[in-house]
């Protein structure tokens, strides 16, 4: 039996390959709005309307963009993010340690596991982590392994006046 391909929802091009993640409508490549794999990577629990790679403009436009836009933000901010690691604690004696220890999982690198530290901790309105300890935990299949790292840190906030003097 011959697969029915159904009209563009745009632009009602006959042959539409494609299906919105959120409304399943067809789409031409033309008219599909791609995202990414690793459009969200830095976040561990996504809504499952943000899991799809191909969206109409119109789902695009009232589910997917703002939240992209927002994870994009605080991605940059989170490169912002001062990291002191648990052997600088020299460096960071001065830095108060009140919150409690945040911590990623399932992380490829260690640069990952500080990426993702520095995200959650700028998403919760800090700009530093300090203590940073990264583990890196060896797993064989058959005659190759792999590394799959972890980490933690205590999330701080310090003005960046003060830094500049330090």
């Amino acid at each position: 039996s011959k697969v029915l391909m159904s009209a563009c929802k745009n632009c009602q091009k006959a042959k539409a390959p494609l299906h919105c993640g959120i409304c399943m409508s067809a789409l031409c490549k033309a008219c599909a709005v791609f995202l990414t794999e690793d459009a969200f990577s830095l976040m561990d629990q996504l809504a499952e309307e943000l899991k799809g790679s191909v969206y109409c403009p119109e789902c695009f436009a009232s589910k997917v963009e703002a939240p992209l836009d927002e994870y994009n933000a605080l991605a940059e901010k989170a490169r912002d993010v001062n990291v002191y690691y648990k052997a600088q604690s020299q460096e960071s004696r001065y830095i108060k340690r009140t919150e409690k220890w945040i911590e990623v999982e399932g992380c490829a690198d260690r640069d990952e596991v500080v990426l993702k530290l520095a995200f959650l901790a700028a998403k919760a309105g800090f700009n530093m982590i300090v203590d940073v300890e990264t583990h890196a935990q060896k797993i064989h299949h058959g005659k190759w392994q792999t590394s799959v790292w972890s980490g933690r840190a205590i999330p701080a906030r310090v003005d960046p006046k003060r830094l500049e003097r330090s």
